[in-house]
């Protein structure tokens, strides 16, 4: 069974199936530590760390597993502040003012 570390190195120098490799073996796990985390919705979370993954890149020499989980967390908890700002937005009248003219 080849390391999180070799299937990132074939990713980079083009095998794919490495990526879908390691999502599977990832998935389920970090799925469960972002639930406890408190997000709403878990598999769009997992799915944005291996956005951000494919997108910057794991850094020379970090432990695969680590940058996942620390990617995880921030992911986490930017979803948090993003829901506590939109809730108490919510709550303004201007949010109101909106709702009922929706209605309308």
């Amino acid at each position: 069974m080849k390391t999180d570390e070799q299937l990132w190195t074939a990713y980079v120098a083009g095998d794919s199936s490495a990526l879908t490799d390691l999502l599977e073996r990832h998935r389920g796990p970090l799925t469960r530590y972002v639930a406890v985390k408190g997000v709403k919705d878990p598999a769009d979370t997992v799915q944005a760390v291996f956005i951000r993954l494919v997108e910057t890149g794991l850094p020379p020499g970090m432990d695969f597993k680590y940058w996942l989980y620390q990617a995880a967390d921030e992911l986490a908890q930017e979803q948090r502040t993003s829901d506590r700002s939109a809730a108490k937005w919510l709550d303004t009248p201007e949010a109101e003012m909106l709702a009922e003219t929706y209605q309308r």
